[in-house]
C-alpha cells in the first residue's frame, strides 16, 4: 500500500508593504497592497515526517522588510516537530525566504533541483536583478552540507521517499521544484512559487 501523508503548512512571516507590482508584470493597479505570506511545510505520516522548506533567517527577513509573526523553528517546536530530529528537508529553491535557516537542521539531508544550485553558484549571480533574491551566507551554507554529503540532488521529476515526489519545474527560479504527495484524499501538490495567488490560475501568470 502506498505510504500516505498528511500535510500542513505553517505561516511564519506576512509580507509588510508588498503591491500587486511585486507579484504581477503589467498589472492594471499595481500600487494596490497584496500581501504574500512565508510558510513552511509539514509532511507526516505514520512512519515518517518530512519539512519542505525551512522559511527565514530572522535577520534576513527584517532587512528585508518581512513582519515575522514566529520563529520557522519554533512553528515547527509548536507542532511537534524537533528540528534536531528532522532527516529530509525538501528545498523547493534557494531565495532566502524558503531557504534562510536551512543551517538549523542538524541531521536533515536536504533535496534539490540540480539546476537551482548550478544558478545559485554559477554566472547568474553576477547580474544584480538575478542574485537579489538569493544570500550568499544560506547558499554556502548549503554547499558545506554537498561537502558533508548531506545534499540529494534531483534532475527532474524523482521521488524523495515512498509517496512523496519533487517536480522539476524552473519558473519562479531556475530549478524551482514542487513536491506532489500522496495523501488519503489523493494527490496534493505543492506549488511553491509557481502560484503565489488563486488568481494565478485563471490568468495563467
Amino acid at each position: 500500500m502506498m505510504e500516505t501523508y498528511e500535510v500542513y503548512p505553517l505561516r511564519s512571516a506576512e509580507g509588510a508593504g508588498r503591491t500587486r507590482a511585486d507579484s504581477f508584470l503589467f498589472d492594471a493597479n499595481p500600487t494596490c497592497p497584496q500581501g504574500a505570506d512565508c510558510f513552511l511545510w509539514v509532511l507526516r505520516s505514520d512512519a515518517c515526517t518530512i519539512v519542505i522548506d525551512t522559511g527565514y533567517d530572522t535577520d534576513e527577513v527584517r532587512r528585508r522588510g518581512r513582519q515575522i509573526l514566529q520563529d520557522p523553528l519554533a512553528c515547527l517546536r509548536d507542532f511537534g516537530v524537533d528540528r534536531d530530529m528532522v532527516e529530509t528537508v525538501i528545498l523547493t529553491h534557494l531565495h532566502y525566504d524558503p531557504a534562510g535557516a536551512l543551517h538549523r537542521f542538524p541531521a536533515a539531508t536536504f533535496h534539490l533541483q540540480v539546476a537551482e544550485m548550478a544558478c545559485a553558484t554559477g554566472p547568474c549571480m553576477c547580474h544584480g536583478a538575478l542574485s537579489h533574491p538569493f544570500t550568499s551566507d544560506h547558499v554556502c551554507a548549503l554547499v558545506a552540507k554537498v561537502y558533508s554529503g548531506r545534499v540529494v540532488f534531483h534532475d527532474g521529476d524523482s521521488p524523495v521517499a515512498t509517496g512523496v515526489e519533487v517536480l522539476g519545474i524552473g519558473g519562479h527560479s531556475r530549478g524551482l521544484q514542487a513536491v506532489r504527495v500522496a495523501t488519503s484524499r489523493g494527490p496534493v501538490i505543492l506549488a511553491s512559487n509557481a502560484a503565489h495567488y488563486y488568481e494565478n490560475y485563471p490568468k495563467g501568470n
